[in-house]
């Protein structure tokens, strides 16, 4: 832009000077650059000596050998966690009331003081309390799997709205595990 004298306006020299600055900016980009690849050699070098000191200063063989073997461990415990990912949780492992009589996961009937008699493979009940009729099917009590039921003596006491069933005595054989 002109004055009113009619002069030009000169650049200023210290705007010269910047560009004196410009190698030096550049060489310190490249100390910059140059101190971030020798520490990710450095880092190669590391990571290089902890797998030699892994392979036990193995030979290609010996070490191709154990790479397999890792290889091999690796997937198949891959392949057991894909399968427990798949696997239903096990509801029936959780803590059971030890008074409870149980249909599957169902906790059915309430028992006092059971007589379990495991040389005649029986546990006797001296009352049991129920919201159904025991039926002569396979139940659960504490570890055992019984068969109970099939019994037609039951006492039905019910306030109006809920029947319950009671059992005394009730006998049932111990047919496994559960």
């Amino acid at each position: 832009m002109r004055e009113q004298s009619g002069e030009h306006r000169r650049p200023s020299r210290l705007r010269g000077s910047s560009r004196l600055e410009c190698p030096i900016l550049g060489s310190q980009h490249y100390r910059e650059r140059l101190a971030d690849l020798k520490e990710r050699l450095a880092s190669q070098d590391r990571l290089l000596t902890e797998y030699r000191a892994k392979l036990s200063g193995a030979n290609p063989e010996e070490a191709a050998t154990q790479i397999e073997q890792l290889t091999a461990a690796l997937a198949a415990a891959d392949k057991r966690l894909s399968a427990a990912k798949n696997e239903p949780i096990e509801v029936e492992k959780r803590s059971r009331d030890p008074r409870s009589l149980y249909d599957g996961n169902t906790p059915i009937a309430q028992v006092q003081d059971p007589k379990i008699d495991l040389d005649q493979k029986k546990v006797t009940f001296p009352s049991v309390s129920s919201g159904v009729i025991l039926q002569a099917k396979l139940y659960e009590f504490q570890n055992w799997k019984l068969t109970c039921g099939g019994t037609r003596l039951y006492n039905m006491v019910s306030d109006g709205g809920s029947r319950e069933f009671s059992y005394s005595p009730l006998t049932c054989k111990i047919v496994g595990n559960r």
